[in-house]
């Protein structure tokens, strides 16, 4: 799934760190054929496998997903396709300037 970051909200309880991340995607082809979908699709995903610390509003991600508690669909992990450039950490940013791809795994 690839979207657009709009917020992030994240707090620590029992030692381990959560995440919500707030998104706006394209509907998918099934939606626009068979509604009629106008705009983007806004989404949350929540995760606490997944560190999301490197992420910024405006960032454009490829989120993966795997079965996980009852067959739900889980966070597995997070491919920064590109950073919002105002907010991309200097170590993200490729010697040019431009920003390279980050990504983060689940950690069991």
């Amino acid at each position: 799934m690839v979207a657009q970051i709009t917020g992030i909200t994240n707090y620590e309880k029992n030692g381990r760190r959560s995440f919500t991340l707030h998104l706006t995607s394209e509907f998918s082809d099934y939606e626009k054929k068979n509604s009629d979908a106008i705009g983007l699709k806004a989404s949350t995903v929540w995760t606490n496998s997944v560190d999301c610390s490197f992420l910024f509003p405006g960032d454009i991600v490829e989120l993966y997903f795997e079965p996980g508690f009852n067959n739900a669909a889980t966070l597995s992990g997070i491919k920064v396709l590109s950073h919002k450039k105002d907010d991309a950490p200097a170590d993200q940013k490729a010697s040019d300037g431009k920003e390279t791809a980050t990504t983060a795994k689940a950690v069991k």
